[in-house]
């Protein structure tokens, strides 16, 4: 067991032991979802891979740019209110968005 794991424990048998009890289920349940991710990229074949690539690579058109753009836009809005400017007015292209502004 490594140090830093057991100035953890340490540090938890000193909590009650309903929080004791909280801090474990957490800590299999975080276990047990890294060992199904694990299996899940170790049956991952090859091809899914290339496609999972292909897909990510994917160019995307101009217009379908702009939708994206205009959605998150919408979003964003809709989380900070109306009063904050549209990112569509600083970037209505992907050109835009890579310039170099002074």
């Amino acid at each position: 067991m490594t140090e830093l794991l057991q100035r953890v424990i340490a540090e938890i048998e000193k909590l009650p032991e309903a929080e004791q009890d909280a801090i474990a289920t957490r800590l299999l349940a975080e276990l047990k979802d890294e060992q199904s991710w694990q299996v899940r990229f170790e049956s991952t074949t090859d091809e899914q891979w290339d496609l999972l690539a292909a897909k990510v690579c994917q160019e995307i058109t101009e217009e379908e740019f702009e939708t994206m753009v205009d959605r998150l836009t919408d979003e964003f809005a809709k989380s900070v209110g109306e009063n904050v400017p549209l990112l569509s007015d600083y970037a209505m292209s992907r050109e835009g968005i890579y310039e170099e502004h002074p």
